[in-house]
């Protein structure tokens, strides 16, 4: 024993050889103790102190040359050598601040030229209230004997990074460091609880999955940040020491997967592609396979990979911002700047490290705790966007939906004094010419096209617009065939009905357009593939004959090839167009095709159909006739019908 005590003396009077002792005077503190300090990296087998003090081990410790000890993911132990010499003649009260909240093992050693004493010691079991200072990061009183050099030897082991900062404080430079600490930490924390309140008052205003979504990420921010900084092992769990040291794995984790919910739920509003949205889904399901593989992977290999997938994350999470902001626009520029914020806080530190600069933890953890809050401002702000984008959206769809319902009653109206007047029509076709009797047969088609396509008219979108206009333009064609049946109440005038030239020059596109319009609802009623091949050809013919033509072709059509397919077009032959109307139906024999041009006569497929009146093809024939127009129907059984009509082009 007194060898060994001999030892020990001879080795603390001795000053090192490279004179790299931290010196302390009366009232003096050093926070950045790694000048003064030597580490050695144990390789293979566990060092015990007895053999650091061997003189051949203790010649392998190299000094730290960076401002604080850190040597990345290590296996084995860590050890630390610190010299501190009292240059007074007096006793010096001091703390040995290490800068970190908890290792899987830490023990410290205070060498001195009597005894050597093992004066803090710590492992993954350790409870918080075993800590010899009740602070969250750890810490031990210590004596410094007059005039002499005492040797602190630190061993720690690490499931994460291996970062220790050393500090030699006096008991007030610890206590008013404590304090600085304590206020900054909680200023971050408060400004997060606020976030977190007002996503609370948001929800309560406007509930959904939005500020449900953004409230969870502020929180699950706030509590792996309350972990990392130690004060939930002081304060949530202290009880629970193995909790405590892998919980910041579970714990970054589930601050991934609200990330990843929030982009969901975010960038879902604004339509985010299906691939992207897949994407997220994935980061969510890996976080939690990669928390379920500490049941059969070790730990700190987990959290070293968990390093690279969070880094992984956030570069998935500005994409995704990337990818729907160029698709939406301005209004998701927040969310994207506030995950490139936490992108560049991430590369500067990176790059900072590998090109050789010096930043403490301490820096490192404010510089990302900055990064945090502006990410959650920017996410706080997106999500208000994205609700007034909302209300505004809402408010749009609103106004339209009332546009809508105010047209809609306009034409309710306009067709309640468009059946007032076919009634009145057809009532005096009973005692008119043969032609009044067809106008008021060609009528029944259009009103009835009418009334289920103003049914449908409802929601007040950009298609309802647009077949809205398609319904004026029909209401148009039936209003004038009304106005001409009036016109002609007489036998005298009806014989000049036809020679009217309402519309010349005409465009093919109006009458295509007025067609769709009269005829969708049927022929979605009738399981009917209907098609209308726009044109923008012009031509010279009188557009009251030409849509009565083709509307009883299509009625024709639709009568008797129901589920099948009907193609309406125009195509330009010479110096004319040719309308034709195309059906995939059952087809008309060659000998029926001069009997069904009669009145009152049908074909063998139009006896099987409900509701012919034989007049169609007849009406065709005399309206054809009366405009000088060409007209021809073409057919065979089982290969469908083609029945044309051709008008002067005008070029």
């Amino acid at each position: 024993m007194l060898s060994a005590m001999t030892f020990f003396a001879a080795s603390a009077g001795a000053e090192p050889v490279d004179e790299r002792v931290l010196t302390l005077a009366e009232g003096e503190s050093r926070d950045e103790a790694a000048p003064f300090i030597d580490y050695l990296l144990e390789d293979g087998d566990r060092l015990g102190i007895q053999e650091v003090l061997d003189s051949n081990i203790t010649a392998r410790f190299a000094p730290v040359e960076r401002v604080e000890a850190g040597f990345g993911y290590q296996d084995g132990g860590v050890w630390l050598r610190l010299p501190v010499r009292n240059s007074t003649g007096k006793p010096l009260e001091r703390v040995l601040h290490l800068g970190t909240n908890f290792m899987t093992e830490l023990e410290v050693w205070q060498e001195g030229a009597a005894e050597l004493e093992l004066i803090l010691s710590q492992d993954e079991r350790s409870p918080f209230d075993s800590r010899p200072i009740p602070y969250h990061q750890l810490a031990v009183s210590t004596e410094l004997p007059p005039r002499e050099t005492t040797t602190f030897w630190i061993r720690y082991t690490s499931q994460g990074a291996t970062v220790m900062p050393v500090a030699v404080e006096t008991p007030a430079q610890f206590t008013q460091s404590i304090s600085a600490k304590l206020t900054k930490d909680f200023a971050f924390y408060g400004i997060m609880a606020m976030f977190i309140i007002a996503s609370i008052g948001a929800i309560i205003v406007s509930p959904g999955r939005l500020f449900v979504s953004y409230g969870l990420y502020v929180l699950t921010v706030l509590l792996y940040l309350f972990q990392r900084d130690g004060y939930a092992f002081q304060y949530l769990w202290p009880d629970a020491p193995l909790w405590n040291g892998f919980s910041s794995l579970p714990l970054g984790a589930l601050l991934a997967v609200s990330a990843a919910f929030f982009a969901i739920t975010y960038l879902g509003v604004h339509g985010l592609s299906r691939r992207m949205r897949t994407v997220l889904i994935a980061v969510m399901v890996f976080q939690g396979a990669l928390v379920a593989a500490a049941l059969f992977v070790d730990v700190s290999r987990l959290k070293q990979f968990a390093v690279t997938s969070t880094t992984i994350c956030i570069l998935i999470f500005l994409a995704s911002g990337i990818l729907a902001w160029r698709r939406e626009g301005p209004r998701l520029l927040f969310f994207v700047v506030g995950w490139f914020g936490i992108v560049i806080a991430s590369v500067t530190m990176l790059a900072y490290h590998n090109l050789g600069g010096e930043l403490t933890r301490a820096a490192n953890l404010d510089t990302m705790r900055m990064a945090i809050v502006f990410d959650a401002l920017m996410m706080g702000l997106a999500a208000i966007a994205g609700l007034l984008q909302a209300q505004r959206e809402r408010a749009g769809l609103l106004r339209q939906r009332e546009t809508a319902l105010r047209e809609q009653m306009k034409l309710h109206d306009r067709l309640a004094s468009l059946e007032r007047r076919y009634e009145l029509a057809a009532s005096l076709a009973q005692s008119s010419s043969r032609r009044i009797a067809d106008t008021a047969h060609d009528l029944r088609q259009p009103l009835y096209a009418l009334r289920a396509a103003i049914k449908h008219v409802t929601s007040g979108t950009a298609d309802q617009q647009k077949e809205i206009a398609e319904i004026e333009e029909s209401f148009r064609y039936i209003e004038t065939l009304v106005a001409s049946a009036l016109e002609t109440a007489t036998v005298d005038a009806a014989e000049n009905v036809l020679d009217k030239d309402l519309a010349t020059p005409n465009e093919a596109g109006k009458i295509l357009s007025a067609l769709r319009s009269m005829f969708r609802a049927e022929s979605v009623a009738a399981e009917i593939d209907f098609r209308v091949v726009d044109s923008s050809a012009a031509f010279a013919a009188d557009a009251v004959a030409t849509l009565r033509i083709l509307s009883n072709f299509i009625a024709n059509c639709i009568a008797y090839a129901p589920g099948k397919r009907i193609v309406v077009g125009v195509r330009r032959d010479k110096d004319k167009l040719r309308f034709e109307v195309h059906d995939t139906g059952p087809g008309i024999a060659e000998y029926e095709l001069e009997q069904i041009m009669g009145r009152c006569v049908q074909g063998e497929a139009g006896k099987q159909s409900a509701g012919g009146t034989g007049l169609g093809l007849a009406i065709v024939s005399e309206i054809a006739m009366s405009a000088s127009l060409e007209w021809n129907i073409r057919s065979a059984l089982g290969r469908g019908t083609v029945a044309s009509l051709s008008v002067l082009s005008i070029s």
